[in-house]
């Protein structure tokens, strides 16, 4: 039995941390109080433990970013019909971020170069008609080279076309698109 330092109770042992520069082994201070006073240090002192915290993520990007991927899996096989169902939700609800996430990537393993587009051009474009049939339901960012065919993810590369009209053109050009739906008789 030891008497704590904080609260002065007398406890057991086993409520006590070791610790062994203390002749008994054991810190003065009991768990609770020990907590305690760490809690309401930590509170007083949020903005220098932040601070630390990124500096650190700073110091070493790819170990934060691995424990990020790491923590990510976990999440997603944990329940991954739950997962699934969050992120086609949060995908449907900020499409812009989706669009903007998505295609970089898509570039990036074909290679042929990823130029910064800002909010303000995405949402300009989107609110454009469609380049083809002149509607301005469900407007989509389309490349009007195809990534597939060495087009580049840039603003001099994307036009607006409805659903439908970029379901059909697919990885054409405009001009092979075009051309294919004269031959077809359609408009």
């Amino acid at each position: 039995m030891q008497v704590c330092s904080v609260c002065k109770e007398e406890k057991p042992f086993t409520e006590y941390h070791r610790h062994k520069s203390h002749r008994t082994g054991y810190s003065v201070t009991c768990k609770s109080c020990s907590l305690k006073r760490s809690s309401e240090w930590q509170i007083a002192n949020r903005e220098r433990i932040n601070a630390r915290r990124r500096e650190r993520r700073l110091e070493r990007p790819e170990h934060y970013a691995a424990i990020e991927r790491e923590k990510h899996k976990k999440w997603y096989w944990k329940d991954p019909e739950k997962a699934k169902s969050y992120i086609k939700e949060y995908n449907q609800k900020h499409p812009e971020i989706y669009r903007k996430k998505n295609a970089p990537r898509r570039v990036r393993t074909v290679e042929n170069g990823v130029f910064f587009i800002s909010e303000k051009e995405i949402k300009s474009l989107l609110s454009t008609p469609c380049a083809n049939c002149g509607t301005l339901d469900n407007i989509t960012l389309d490349h009007v080279i195809p990534i597939s065919k060495g087009g580049r993810h840039s603003v001099g590369n994307l036009q607006s076309l409805c659903k439908p009209c970029n379901s059909s053109k697919g990885t054409k050009t405009m001009t092979e698109w075009l051309k294919s739906k004269n031959l077809l008789g359609v408009k």
